[in-house]
């Protein structure tokens, strides 16, 4: 299993229809949205070597100001020290 945590940066919600459509379309295996919305755990349960997912993550702002996402990672499961991983997103929301 192929496990993905993707920081979201504060400020910033996700919807779940998306995700609940890369499901069903078999895209993802499964997802979860950490509690305090901090980040995003996908799981794939087949994944080919060196293949590339991209996906689409569907949100809305919530609070004005300039935020940084927590660092995002890859790896396999059980494999900790396979680890790769991405700087944490940088977003400014302004007001309308």
């Amino acid at each position: 299993m192929s496990v993905a945590i993707i920081g979201i940066p504060n400020g910033f919600e996700l919807r779940a229809k998306k995700l609940q459509e890369y499901v069903k379309s078999g895209i993802i295996s499964k997802y979860e949205i950490l509690s305090d919305q901090s980040s995003i755990v996908i799981y794939w349960t087949v994944m080919a070597p060196k293949q590339s997912i991209s996906l689409i993550l569907d949100g809305h702002s919530m609070i004005p100001g300039k935020f940084k996402a927590p660092a995002s990672r890859f790896y396999i499961y059980y494999s900790d020290e396979f680890k790769k991983w991405n700087d944490g997103l940088s977003i400014e929301i302004t007001q309308k």
